[in-house]
């Protein structure tokens, strides 16, 4: 029995001993791997630049949402071939994920005349802040053997978030620990205090700042000045309101998720607020100018019409970029936006170019200003007289000389014709009477009558700012002579009746001193032939052939 006890405990440590062998080797192939393979770190900047880090340097910085790129440069320093390739990875609650880019199969690398670089790309987690712990682990193999071990690559990550709120807790702005005593010593009190100091210096800054900073440019101009505080001075306390919650939101110690909703809101609310003090202040101008350019006669071509017009390119405009700058707070691709905006306005611009032509002709018109409402004007040389009823965007109205007829003509059409305005600068019209007398009649006599019953009516202008009327003799025709009257009236209006009242005491005149008015004359002059030359039989009446042959004789 004591023969067999030495024999059982050889036979055990033989057991251990040959099991202990691949222990040994395994940690000697650890060895030799970590100690064969080599690697190089650097992260990007951010900047378009990589920099170097070593186990030892402090944590890398990168503010949270933002991705964090690592290029880990591998290098084999063994006698043989060797594969490496990259497992999960492990990290800690600041990190939402690790990507090793093309690591899906293993790299095999030569004796050290080779090396490989990875590429990783590590995720904050965009609602948090603090270290950040992440572990690359790299798997290296070993062909020859068909061991393979793992070499653990530690990364030290810094995690900045843009919301994080605790510098400001429980301190009144962020920056004054709370003085007040028990129980108003909580955070809940500083909130409200650091609340209350943003509300109080928006209606400062709207309703006494402000207005003294506008006093010196306008300092003549009084009411603009009101208007513009008045137009923007709740709209400049909202935005200190706005700031003031969420520097409330961090004294509190909010969560970081609700402080993060909130900014996201704010930009938005920044945007429109930003957007309606623009607006208010836009129309503060446009309004002041007009008034100015009102009062200022010395300022030709711009009056108020052309207000309704600056206020509609305006509202496009500051739409606009109110537009974008919300959808850029929302995370929106602006440039994505912008491109895909710029080719739908190139496909409606080529589908829809009689339309776009019709409405900056309108602009044209609005701006350069041919006429205004209430002008007398004739469109085109072959066109008629009209009135001008309203001026729009995409067309223009007129009234027919008679007031009966409504004409609408696209904008595209009247700022390509010739424009003839007989009222640009005031109603007066200048007008001709022709009239036609006969050879031999008395010139002098004619001349006479017609300037006198041009000075008489009282609605013809008789010198002044205009030429007197005036006679002279423009024609010798084939049958009179043509003599022209020229004479200007008050408006253009009174043209008619007076062209009617002149002409009708012309002729009554004339027809008293014998003048006479030549008028076209046909003498049709009636010659008869032989029937019988022609062999044309002429049939007389039969009434009248029973007169020549006398009475028919009685029947029995």
């Amino acid at each position: 029995m004591k023969s067999k006890l030495p024999l059982a405990v050889a036979a055990l440590l033989s057991v251990l001993a040959l099991a202990a062998v691949p222990l040994a080797y395994t940690g000697e192939a650890y060895a030799a791997t970590s100690a064969e393979i080599t690697y190089d770190i650097t992260y990007s900047t951010g900047d378009g630049t990589f920099q170097s880090y070593t186990e030892s340097d402090p944590d890398i910085e990168v503010t949270s949402g933002n991705n964090l790129r690592i290029n880990i440069t591998v290098k084999s320093q063994a006698s043989g071939e060797r594969t490496i390739y990259f497992e999960q990875s492990q990290f800690n609650e600041r990190i939402s994920g690790v990507v090793i880019v093309d690591s899906d199969e293993p790299i095999s690398i030569l004796p050290s005349d080779r090396s490989y670089t990875f590429t990783a790309v590590i995720t904050p987690d965009p609602d948090t802040h603090g270290s950040g712990e992440v572990t690359l682990r790299m798997v290296v193999g070993d062909p020859a053997t068909d061991t393979s071990q793992i070499v653990e690559i530690p990364i030290g990550v810094d995690v900045r978030s843009a919301i994080y709120s605790e510098g400001y807790y429980n301190k009144i702005m962020g920056i004054y620990g709370n003085p007040l005593g028990e129980p108003f010593d909580q955070p809940i009190y500083a909130a409200f205090i650091t609340l209350a100091i943003w509300a109080i210096i928006g209606i400062v800054v709207a309703y006494a700042v402000m207005p003294a900073i506008l006093w010196v440019p306008l300092r003549s101009n009084r009411q603009t000045r009101k208007e513009i505080t008045r137009g923007i001075g709740k709209m400049v306390v909202m935005f200190a309101t706005v700031a003031g919650i969420g520097q409330a939101l961090r004294v509190y110690g909010a969560q970081d998720s609700y402080v993060q909703l909130f900014d996201s809101l704010s930009l938005v609310l920044y945007v429109i607020l930003g957007a309606i003090i623009a607006w208010k202040l836009y129309l503060v101008i446009i309004d002041s100018v007009f008034r100015k350019i009102g009062t200022n006669t010395s300022i030709g071509g711009v009056d108020e019409t052309l207000i309704p017009l600056f206020r509609m390119i305006g509202k496009i405009a500051i739409g606009t970029i109110a537009a974008g700058g919300i959808f850029s707070a929302l995370g929106a691709d602006l440039v994505g936006i912008i491109a895909g905006a710029g080719i739908a306005g190139l496909a409606l611009s080529l589908g829809a170019q009689s339309t776009l032509n019709q409405f900056f002709s309108g602009l044209s018109l609005l701006l350069t200003r041919p006429f205004r409402e209430g002008d007398i004007v004739k469109i085109g040389t072959e066109g008629t007289v009209l009135k001008v009823d309203r001026v729009g965007v995409m067309n223009t109205r007129f009234f027919h000389n008679d007031n009966e007829q409504v004409i609408t003509m696209p904008n595209n059409m009247v700022s390509s014709a010739v424009i003839y305005n007989y009222s640009v600068e005031n109603l007066f019209y200048h007008f001709y009477i022709y009239f036609g007398v006969a050879y031999g009649s008395d010139i002098d006599r004619a001349k006479s009558i017609m300037m006198e019953a041009a000075l008489d009516n009282p609605n013809v202008m008789k010198g002044g700012s205009v030429p007197m009327p005036g006679v002279r003799m423009t024609a010798l025709a084939d049958s009179s002579v043509t003599l022209r009257l020229s004479i200007y009236v008050y408006d253009y209006n009174d043209s008619f009746s007076v062209d009617g009242q002149i002409r009708e005491r012309v002729y009554n005149e004339f027809l008293e001193n014998g003048i006479e008015i030549p008028f076209p004359q046909m003498d049709v002059h009636m010659k008869s032939e032989p029937a019988e030359d022609n062999n044309v039989k002429v049939t007389q009446p039969k009434r009248k052939a029973r007169a020549e042959s006398g009475p028919e004789p009685k029947r029995e």
